[in-house]
């Protein structure tokens, strides 16, 4: 195993004797070991060549998912990775085309969808802007520069999740009889027309627009909005509050593109 507190450079040498596909898992691991810690800025920008440096030319989608896979840490979710993956390694990689987006996007929508899927306690469901805000950024980035497929492809899977929101938020007494549930639906809901107004903001930066996406945003408002916008910020948890941040940064931005 390296020692990282030896000098970097020297302990690489070690991984000669693994092959690329372990390599990769190793050096990733030791890239979010030192990613959020300024003092191992010089280790992690000198491990982070040495990862880039065994990757193919062309990523295909598997290449792709095994090295973000190296680089989730024990926490294992994209948001505790923010924002330096995506910076750092993803985004060169896209913009240089090594990587294809639409590769990108089904990793990152894999992991909205499991942020706002069922959860197992309906207090489990975190939200905090620095980590699944800044993931949700960056996957609405990445929608907005996938195919029309791809964006076809990400519509279909949030859309039965809103309808199930749906379904909820319109029983009746939904908000007396079962409340936790009720609140729940209205916090999907809300992450979710953050998340389509983030990609909305994105499309139209490059003068894009995807008719299905609006629709789903207008939805997801029509549910999140249940509970006023003033409740959102000023009553709920710092969970709601995030939320409530996180879209009107989004509006704001939209409302400047106008």
């Amino acid at each position: 195993m390296i020692d990282q507190t030896k000098d970097v450079t020297s302990e690489l040498g070690l991984l000669s004797r693994f092959d690329r596909t372990e390599k990769v898992r190793y050096l990733g691991w030791l890239v979010n070991r030192s990613a959020n810690d300024e003092r191992k800025r010089d280790q992690y920008e000198k491990l982070l060549v040495a990862l880039k440096s065994e990757l193919p030319e062309q990523l295909s989608g598997s290449d792709l998912r095994h090295v973000i896979d190296s680089m989730r840490g024990h926490m294992r979710q994209l948001p505790w990775t923010e924002p330096w993956l995506f910076r750092d390694l993803v985004l060169p990689l896209l913009q240089s085309e090594q990587a294809d987006t639409d590769d990108a996007c089904k990793i990152w929508i894999e992991e909205i969808v499991s942020l706002i899927g069922p959860a197992e306690s309906r207090n489990s469901r975190l939200f905090q802007l620095s980590r699944e805000g800044q993931m949700t950024n960056t996957c609405a980035f990445i929608v907005a520069h996938s195919t029309p497929e791809q964006q076809r492809q990400v519509i279909e899977l949030i859309r039965p999740i809103l309808n199930k929101q749906k379904r909820v938020l319109q029983q009746p007494l939904a908000s007396t009889s079962n409340w936790s549930c009720w609140n729940d639906a209205l916090v999907v809901s809300m992450w979710i027309l953050a998340f389509t107004r983030w990609c909305q903001y994105y499309l139209t930066e490059m003068k894009q627009a995807n008719v299905e996406l609006d629709n789903l945003s207008g939805e997801a408002s029509a549910l999140a909005m249940l509970r006023p916008m003033e409740e959102w910020e000023s009553e709920g948890t710092g969970k709601d509050r995030d939320l409530a941040s996180f879209l009107s940064q989004a509006e704001d931005l939209l409302s400047q593109s106008e």
